[in-house]
């Protein structure tokens, strides 16, 4: 396993890597179903999917708790024109108030904590938001990237959620994320079984 999320992501990426990122839609679709205005990230990665977010004109910001992921995502943010607002925080203790966001999202996340986390991530993100957007690998995907993920089934996630909350509103969905290129061939036999690799909820309390 990496050190850290900080020698996980050590580099800027290309706009070939950027664009890769954008081979399915459907994250963005859910999000922008849900008509926000104001958005948050959880977890800010390379932070090109808020980096995309923004240019479609909405105010996002993103947060990590690794001061060189951060520095890493905001190089990217200026070398893309991107606007977005990256910041320093606590996933479980936010500093932000009550449904000060329309959504919060989060992709490949939380499959990276133990379900007494899970449920302290969750409980925060519905009270800084509305809707909680999460997308995660499921069982079918085809590797371990960082070396600590569940790769559970999609109604494990749900069964996972409502133990949280029973009362939850939950839309789920599966979808085929772009091709590993390190492993095209388990990649493609999921498909074409219709096997797809990530899952996606919509969570509203």
């Amino acid at each position: 396993m990496k050190k850290s999320w900080g020698h996980f992501y050590n580099k800027e990426i290309t706009l070939k890597e950027f664009l890769g990122n954008f081979y399915t839609a459907e994250l963005f679709d859910e999000i922008i179903k849900l008509k926000p205005k104001k958005i948050v990230e959880v977890g800010s990665g390379t932070g090109v999917m808020s980096i995309l977010l923004s240019h479609l004109g909405y105010d996002v910001i993103s947060i990590d708790n690794d001061k060189n992921v951060l520095e890493l995502a905001k190089l990217n943010n200026a070398k893309f024109n991107g606007n977005v607002k990256f910041e320093f925080g606590d996933a479980f203790k936010t500093k932000y108030k009550n449904k000060e966001f329309d959504v919060a999202y989060s992709q490949g996340f939380y499959e990276h904590f133990k379900n007494k986390d899970i449920k302290k991530l969750l409980d925060e993100q519905l009270r800084i938001s509305k809707y909680v957007v999460i997308s995660v690998p499921n069982k079918y995907y085809p590797e371990c990237d960082y070396g600590n993920e569940r790769l559970i089934s999609t109604t494990d996630w749900v069964k996972k959620f409502k133990r949280i909350r029973p009362k939850l509103k939950i839309k789920r969905l599966e979808y085929q994320f772009m091709l590993r290129k390190n492993k095209p061939f388990k990649t493609i036999f999921n498909l074409l079984t219709g096997k797809k690799v990530m899952s996606l909820f919509v969570i509203k309390e």
